[in-house]
């Protein structure tokens, strides 16, 4: 699937949340198979990779960031999720090195204000971006 076909589904607010495990700041499941906000664990290099080089979906809880995250790296694009999925952004000039720093940031929004956003701005950023929605 294309970058403009996942554009579209995000812009439409449609984009298919896929859980293929539990991701770093994401929910794990419990013994019953139900997520939550209980502990998170560090993603595995596998599931950063997957992320990275594979466009695999990235699901994030967070109090400001998610719920998912894409990576294109054809492109160098990151799409982000915020606001509980209220809002989307695509960063243009991300490096496959700095989509792997975010995908294994233990802080999701630590990470997005030190790299992608102005500390302490409502409206400035560090990289170009596209508001899909």
């Amino acid at each position: 699937m294309g970058i403009f076909s996942n554009l579209r589904k995000w812009a439409q607010g449609t984009s298919k949340q896929r859980h293929l495990s539990p991701w770093l700041g994401g929910p794990k499941p419990d013994t019953a198979g139900h997520t939550g906000t209980q502990s998170q664990r560090l993603l595995s290099t596998d599931e950063v990779e997957a992320f990275v080089y594979a466009g695999e979906p990235l699901t994030v809880v967070s109090s400001n960031v998610g719920p998912l995250a894409q990576y294109f790296i054809d492109e160098q694009k990151l799409m982000l999720e915020f606001d509980g999925g209220a809002s989307a952004y695509l960063y243009d000039d991300v490096t496959p090195d700095e989509a792997f720093a975010f995908a294994a940031a233990p802080s999701k929004g630590i990470w997005v204000w030190d790299n992608l956003r102005v500390r302490g701005t409502t409206n400035r950023h560090r990289k170009k971006f596209t508001k899909l929605r």
